[in-house]
């Protein structure tokens, strides 16, 4: 939230550059758009904005956004937030657009990143704060640029969190932190 942008008078995004935009989107083209995403097949929008009205949104309702960088949810939602262009439900973090890139923090007070929250992510690097207590299972599947990962101590990682991160090359794991079978399959193997 803060700032000018979109819901803040600011100015309106600009909807060209390789797709279409999703603004204050409601009703029936959001629902066609996210139920295309959602069916798997692939759909060129960069930004996503998220009204004030919207209470579910489904897990994989992104899932096929291969170019998807930034989900915007309006600062009167109730239901849904936004930080650094991931959307999150209270305090966990839900879903990181497949299209961002770079590096992201994820939100201060976050406990949970769901299951599959990052999977196929372009990100290089993630920080996660000392308040994550779960990485779900998938949650970073096929992140195959991120190169480094600091698991918070306490911290429980399902299986196949961070399968087919193939870049992975550095690993800190936390005391106390809790790894089950599989968390880390299909690594590249060092030669």
């Amino acid at each position: 939230h803060g700032g000018p942008g979109p819901w803040r008078g600011g100015p309106e995004p600009d909807p060209s550059g390789g797709g279409p935009e999703i603004r204050r989107a409601g009703g029936r083209r959001l629902r066609q758009l996210l139920f295309a995403a959602a069916a798997g097949k692939q759909i060129a929008v960069r930004r996503v904005l998220v009204p004030a009205s919207v209470r579910k949104i489904a897990v994989t309702a992104f899932e096929g956004c291969t170019e998807l960088e930034e989900i915007v949810v309006h600062p009167e939602n109730t239901a849904y937030r936004s930080e650094d262009g991931g959307l999150y439900q209270g305090n966990v973090l839900l879903r990181v657009p497949r299209g961002r890139q770079g590096s992201i923090a994820v939100a201060e007070g976050t406990v949970d990143i769901a299951p599959g929250a990052l999977r196929g992510c372009c990100l290089e690097e993630i920080v996660l704060p000392a308040t994550v207590r779960s990485i779900g299972e998938r949650a970073f599947e096929d992140c195959e640029k991120l190169r480094a990962v600091a698991i918070p101590a306490a911290c429980k990682v399902k299986e196949w969190a961070f399968k087919g991160c193939r870049a992975l090359s550095q690993i800190s794991i936390g005391q106390g932190a809790v790894i089950d079978d599989y968390a880390f399959h299909a690594l590249r193997r060092k030669s």
